[in-house]
């Protein structure tokens, strides 16, 4: 697809968005389950947090090796790593109950 001037415009601002949201944030959730394709955004996101010193909460099956995010710079950026949103969700409340 040709770049246009509206999707150049448009994709400057949903980055400055987002990276203004992790910026505010307390912490990053990446829900990556069942991936077929790499999140290139959610990738970015990640890194930005890592920056910010944001903690990030990796969702990933345990037999990931077949998931396009199971790469050793997420592995490491990721503060924790669960293989389900319930075990995510109950350190996220461990955590925001401690702000």
């Amino acid at each position: 697809y040709p770049l246009t001037m509206e999707k150049i415009r448009h994709a400057k601002s949903s980055v400055a968005r987002d990276r203004m949201d992790i910026l505010r944030c307390d912490l990053v959730v990446a829900n990556f389950i069942g991936a077929k394709r790499v999140s290139i955004g959610s990738v970015g996101e990640i890194f930005w947090a890592d920056a910010y010193r944001k903690p990030v909460l990796l969702i990933m099956e345990d037999d990931a090796a077949e998931n396009p995010h199971f790469h050793l710079f997420l592995l490491e950026l990721a503060s924790w790593r669960f293989a389900s949103l319930a075990e995510a969700a109950r350190k996220v409340n461990i955590i925001l109950s401690n702000l």
